[in-house]
C-alpha cells in the first residue's frame, strides 16, 4: 500500500470511528509509529483531520448518540443482559461499564439482595434507581453527554479506589489481533480500570461488534473470563475462546 492509499484508509477508519490511536495504525498498517505520525502530521496540515494526544479524531465527529445506538440490536442487547444477571449473586460487589449493552442487565437484578453496584453511567444509574434495592456507587467527574456517562481524571482516581466480584464491560469493537477496541479514549481508561480492579472481567456484547474496530485498544481478548452474546458469533471466534479459556455464554435465540 502506498501512501496516497495509506492516507485515504486513514480519514475512512477516521468517519467511521471519530478517533484513533498511532499505536493502532500502526499495527494495523504493520509500519512503524514515526511512519503514522507523519502521515497525521500531513493530513493535519492540508486540514483532513485534527490530531490529538496519541493519534487523530476526525473533524465531524460520526457516533451516534446514545439514545440512537440504545435501539440498536435491542432484543439481542435484552438476551444478553438476562444471560449476564445469572451470574450475580446476593451480596456482590458488581461493576457495570456504560454502554447500550451493559445497562440491559440491570432489570434483571432486582430480585437480589444487599447487591452493590459501582458504575459510571448516568443511564444505569437511573435505571438502577427505579429498583431500589440496590447501593449504587457513582464517582465525581466530567459528564460526557453523548455517552451518558462520567468520565475524566476525577473518575478515574475514584474508581481506583474500588474492588469488585465481576466487571460487566461493552466495546465498540472486537478483532483476533487488536482485541477489545473503543472509541473514546476517556472512557476506555474507565473501563480499564473497572478491569484491572474486578476478580472476574465479564465481555456483553452483541455479535455485530465482532470484527468491528475502534479507536483505541480496551485489552486483549485472553484477558477476558467470560464474554456474552447471541448466537450469530461468527464460527472463527468460538474457536478462539475455546483456545483462550474463555468462557463463553450464548443467548438462545
Amino acid at each position: 500500500m502506498n501512501k496516497k492509499e495509506r492516507h485515504s484508509t486513514i480519514l475512512h477508519l477516521l468517519q467511521q470511528y471519530g478517533k484513533i490511536e498511532v499505536s493502532y495504525l500502526s499495527d494495523y498498517f504493520q509500519i512503524s509509529q514515526l511512519t503514522i505520525r507523519k502521515d497525521l502530521n500531513e493530513l493535519n496540515d492540508r486540514g483532513q483531520l485534527q490530531r490529538c494526544y496519541g493519534g487523530a479524531k476526525s473533524l465531524l465527529s460520526t457516533e451516534l448518540p446514545i439514545n440512537e445506538r440504545q435501539k440498536r440490536y435491542l432484543i439481542q442487547k435484552k438476551q444478553i443482559g438476562k444471560l449476564a444477571s445469572e451470574l450475580v449473586r446476593d451480596g456482590d460487589s458488581i461493576f457495570i461499564d456504560g454502554g447500550t449493552t451493559t445497562e440491559q442487565i440491570v432489570e434483571n437484578l432486582v430480585h437480589l439482595n444487599g447487591l452493590v453496584v459501582i458504575t459510571n453511567s448516568i443511564n444505569i444509574v437511573n435505571r438502577l434507581m427505579n429498583l431500589g434495592n440496590i447501593n449504587i456507587y457513582v464517582p465525581e467527574g466530567k459528564i460526557d453527554v453523548r455517552g451518558a456517562s462520567i468520565v475524566g481524571s476525577l473518575a478515574e482516581n475514584a474508581l481506583e479506589k474500588y474492588n469488585a466480584r465481576i466487571a460487566f464491560i461493552g466495546v465498540d469493537g472486537i478483532t483476533r489481533n487488536q482485541g477489545l477496541l473503543n472509541n473514546s479514549f476517556e472512557a476506555n481508561s474507565l473501563s480499564q480500570i473497572l478491569l484491572k480492579n474486578a476478580q472476574t472481567k465479564v465481555l456483553m456484547a452483541d455479535s455485530s461488534k465482532f470484527d468491528a474496530i475502534g479507536s483505541v485498544k480496551l485489552c486483549d481478548l485472553k484477558d477476558l473470563d467470560v464474554i456474552i452474546t447471541d448466537r450469530n458469533i461468527p464460527e472463527e471466534y468460538v474457536k478462539l475462546c475455546k483456545e483462550l479459556g474463555i468462557q463463553l455464554m450464548i443467548t438462545e435465540n
